[in-house]
């Protein structure tokens, strides 16, 4: 049995004003905006110099990377197959530089860095000596570094647009049924129901870290619509749907743990969590919001999704939950001639351990 710890850091901001960005560290898939395929380590070759191209999500651990943050932002990235690092080629810090697998040796090639990209979810993965970008060559999906393309307000160079994501399912505790977008709807406000595990997309949702946050996105993996409340409104009884990225409040959730891999998932800063209508079992229920209780309609299993196995021999993502705290340290800056006031500085560990076991 495998162990992933998985730590939080908060935002760090320099004197200099210039925050450092950071999700959590943990096993990801790695999304390419521009044609939803994942960072793939070429033929589950575990050689050096093997090339990083992108393709479809087949769940193998050739698409899963181990993401380890510095206190600074920088980070490195581990294929789980080989035990590599993905590597600019010979360090090189030219445009068209090749991106590969290689032996892990804290070379320049192998750190990068996050920045975000403006009101999305996603992020630019920045080499940090060259500040060139991993950017998908269209002509052969191979990942290259390429001069940062400066954002044009809307789209920018999808090319150079990535989400981390750990890729899973929800089953409800009571009624032993999934969380699912009914008919694989690909339709703005389509309600979310419960349902019988079919092992398909539209019961497959991408868990996605909010920059310096403890808080999810949660996007269908089929429609690639957002968890969201109908309305927008925080109230018991709006029911959950899809709904096309905002970025608002009511599209960001918290997951917290009732017991081994089992969690209640909370919009941010609320008392509300996901629940059944009226606690009904039956397939085609509502999703609704309601008050945390202590009742079993509210409690979700979270499951690892793999595209290639039934439902039945799915693997649980374990997600131990121990409160240490965590690590965060901060600088208020003001500026204007206002003095520089420190925030006190907080001791906080919190380790996750996802331990992925058979159902």
């Amino acid at each position: 049995m495998k162990q992933i710890t998985i730590a939080l850091f908060l935002l760090f901001v320099t004197n200099s004003l210039i925050a450092q960005v950071f999700i959590r560290n943990g096993e990801y898939i790695v999304i390419s905006a521009v044609n939803e395929r994942v960072l793939d380590v070429a033929h589950e070759k575990k050689e050096n110099g093997v090339n990083i191209l992108v393709w479809d999500h087949t769940g193998n651990d050739n698409q899963v990377f181990d993401m380890n943050f510095d206190e600074s932002g920088v980070f490195s990235l581990i294929a789980k197959h080989s035990n590599r690092s993905l590597s600019v080629y010979n360090n090189d810090n030219k445009d068209l530089s090749n991106i590969v697998q290689m032996d892990f040796t804290k070379s320049t090639g192998q750190f990068f860095k996050l920045e975000s990209v403006g009101r999305t979810d996603m992020f630019k993965i920045v080499n940090v000596s060259s500040d060139k970008a991993l950017t998908v060559d269209p002509s052969s999906g191979n990942v290259i570094l390429m001069s940062k393309i400066t954002e044009d307000g809307s789209n920018g160079n999808l090319n150079q647009y990535w989400r981390f994501s750990q890729r899973v399912s929800f089953a409800n505790t009571k009624s032993k049924k999934y969380i699912d977008v009914p008919g694989g709807s690909q339709v703005n406000g389509a309600k979310l129901i419960i349902y019988d595990s079919n092992n398909g997309k539209n019961q497959a949702f991408d868990l996605i870290s909010v920059a310096n946050s403890d808080d999810y996105y949660i996007r269908n993996v089929n429609s690639k619509k957002y968890l969201g409340l109908a309305g927008n409104k925080i109230d018991a009884g709006v029911q959950i749907e899809q709904q096309d990225f905002s970025g608002a409040a009511t599209q960001k959730f918290l997951l917290e743990g009732i017991a081994d891999f089992t969690y209640k998932i909370v919009p941010s800063g609320s008392a509300l969590a996901l629940d059944i209508r009226f606690q009904d079992t039956k397939n085609g229920s509502s999703i609704v919001l309601d008050a945390k209780q202590p009742s079993s309609s509210q409690n979700w299993i979270m499951y690892s999704y793999n595209p290639q196995k039934k439902s039945d021999a799915a693997k649980q993502l374990k997600n131990e939950v121990k409160d240490a705290g965590k690590a965060a340290g901060s600088k208020v800056v003001e500026t204007g001639g206002k003095a520089v006031e420190k925030t006190k500085e907080v001791t906080k560990k919190a380790k996750d351990k996802l331990k992925k076991l058979f159902k």
